[in-house]
């Protein structure tokens, strides 16, 4: 899922149909020129003939030669993965996550400060010390990019919002989960 991103996995038949298709025309070949040098003894100029077959794979393009293309590429591509995780891990680990941490709750608190008024019986630490520990709880690695992290984080900061009787207040609900998916 972190690498296919948002791509719906129907979208994937644009792509699969055509290296299927291909890929039978590659067997296809394959038989007709196996079909070809049994019926020529094993004249490999006779089976490669093209008026013995009703289309021709050019050798360089066969599936054969582009599963070793893909294979390198793969590779290559693995590899740089690889380095982009490693230096992703030593930039986490330089990275306070103390300060990380500081700065959630400080735009959490500076939030419920902004809209807390005289009839709100909240205690604004309290409040933002729990929407810290459940979101904390149920979020994962890159939660904002998929719809199922989004909807646990929204129902956790509903239910402690319903908590303090503050679920009503549709604003407050969208500006805390602002800061939520940009902090968290």
């Amino acid at each position: 899922m972190l690498l296919r991103g948002t791509i719906d996995a129907g979208d994937y038949k644009q792509f699969i149909f055509p290296l299927l298709f291909f890929k039978r025309l590659c067997d296809v070949f394959d038989e007709e020129v196996r079909a070809a040098l049994a019926e020529s003894g094993g004249d490999e100029a006779f089976a490669l003939f093209p008026e013995n077959h009703r289309f021709q794979v050019p050798p360089e393009a066969h599936w054969r030669e582009i599963r070793k293309v893909s294979r390198d590429v793969g590779r290559g591509l693995q590899q740089a993965i690889l380095e982009v995780a490693k230096d992703t891990v030593e930039a986490e680990k330089m990275a306070d996550p103390e300060d990380e941490q500081n700065q959630a709750l400080a735009a959490l608190t500076e939030l419920f400060n902004e809209v807390k008024s005289k009839n709100t019986h909240v205690i604004v630490e309290r409040i933002v010390t729990d929407i810290d520990a459940i979101v904390k709880s149920v979020r994962f690695p890159d939660w904002q990019n998929t719809s199922q992290g989004e909807r646990e984080v929204r129902q956790v900061l509903r239910r402690t919002l319903l908590k303090y009787k503050l679920h009503t207040d549709q604003d407050l609900f969208e500006k805390s989960y602002g800061y939520i998916r940009q902090y968290y």
